[in-house]
């Protein structure tokens, strides 16, 4: 079962289906990420609180495309985001609007390696490469919580070639070494330190500036879910 963070973790995630809730103000933005894997569009994903007739009027879904470096809003017949992957909504009804995704999301694929230290598996989320600085929004793939400092920085050559830590990442000058997160109440960013959890449904600002020399990066994030 999972690590126990705060009580609140349950074998439910570890059967691979469970449900996503949250309570939308209205005009409020929301910085979310989906703890697991979907094949659902948004507006299927939200058809019970949210009208997909509506989207984009009443209620609008962005993500962030690193390769521009601008946010963009898909169409409300593309895919929810998920698998670890963050984007911005808000609702403007004039009232609270629960939203509850239920029973449609999948375990996300774990991957055993040399580098992953479970033996359940890790989830690899793809970090972007390139010239200067790139930001990316992440949050946990999981139902659970991850430590900060556990996640492990993978590039296909180079100095992260056999893993490394963010504090190792950040020396070498691949990654930042923290994420920072949207506080509603004061409309700011508060950075985490690496002893901070990425809680589960939340979404994250990580920065990266990995050069293609060094081909493909990943995020390696354990799961503990036996």
């Amino acid at each position: 079962m999972y690590r126990v963070m705060l009580g609140v973790f349950t074998l439910l995630a570890c059967k691979g289906v469970y449900a996503f809730n949250i309570n939308l103000g209205s005009g409020e933005w929301y910085m979310l990420t989906v703890p697991g894997d979907t094949e659902q569009s948004i507006e299927e994903a939200f058809s019970s609180s949210l009208s997909g007739d509506e989207y984009g009027e009443t209620w609008s879904l962005f993500v962030f495309d690193s390769e521009i470096g601008q946010y963009v809003q898909p169409p409300g017949t593309a895919t929810l985001p998920s698998r670890g992957e963050a984007f911005w909504i808000v609702q403007e009804t004039g009232s609270v609007v629960p939203v509850s995704i239920p029973d449609q999301l999948e375990y996300v694929q774990l991957t055993r390696s040399s580098i992953c230290p479970t033996d359940v598996g890790c989830f690899e989320y793809p970090l972007p490469t390139g010239e200067g600085a790139t930001w990316s929004m992440i949050g946990s793939p999981f139902i659970e919580g991850v430590y900060i400092s556990e996640l492990i920085v993978k590039t296909d050559a180079g100095p992260c070639f056999d893993g490394c830590s963010l504090a190792q990442a950040s020396q070498a000058g691949l990654t930042g070494e923290t994420f920072f997160a949207f506080n509603r109440g004061s409309e700011d960013y508060t950075e985490l330190s690496t002893n901070d959890i990425l809680m589960p449904g939340d979404g994250h600002w990580f920065r990266t500036s990995i050069s293609s020399e060094y081909g493909s990066a990943q995020l390696i994030i354990a799961n503990y879910c036996t």
